[in-house]
């Protein structure tokens, strides 16, 4: 019952439409996407769109207006996120340009934020690098100010779901 508070705050607070609703409902307390749900293919082009135009506008600072979770602790999505970009020898910039190359192909999932309900969507795309895919989630932060989240960007531990692959589809 609780999930199903918060999901409906959500709808409240998204304004989702109803096709969002319908997908979301038999995902509520499931395991396999953790209270995601499948954006239509509208919503993805137009989100990958808005993230395109922050990433390349004039005043967009790589090295401030991209926030990742990086961490040396064991086990952590932060310590994952470091051993990864330290494989890959990446820096902001690099991960820019994975955030830019992004298509509708590589999505994945929609998932709300867990510790903020009233907190952007956050978008789960899988990502092939060096012919090894990467789990990136991320959400936009704040258009105005420009900012990125990237919440996840590590070596995927499992295959990643992508409905508008050619082999999701």
């Amino acid at each position: 019952m609780f999930c199903l508070k918060i999901h409906i705050y959500q709808l409240i607070n998204y304004s989702l439409t109803i096709y969002q609703l319908f997908i979301m409902i038999p995902l509520m307390g499931g395991d396999t996407m953790a209270d995601g749900f499948i954006e239509s293919l509208e919503q993805v082009e137009k989100y990958l769109a808005n993230i395109r135009y922050i990433l390349c506008s004039d005043n967009f600072d790589v090295e401030k207006d991209i926030d990742i979770i990086l961490s040396t602790v064991a086990g952590t999505t932060g310590r994952k996120n470091f051993d990864t970009i330290g494989d890959l020898s990446y820096t902001k910039t690099d991960i820019k340009n994975a955030l830019l190359s992004l298509t509708s192909s590589d999505y994945s999932e929609t998932l709300p934020d867990i510790k903020d309900a009233s907190a952007p969507l956050l978008y789960v795309f899988g990502k092939t690098v060096k012919d090894k895919e990467l789990y990136i989630k991320v959400k936009i932060r704040n258009r105005t100010t420009r900012q990125v989240f990237c919440l996840s960007f590590h070596y995927a531990e499992y295959p990643t779901k992508k409905p508008y692959s050619e082999e999701g589809i």
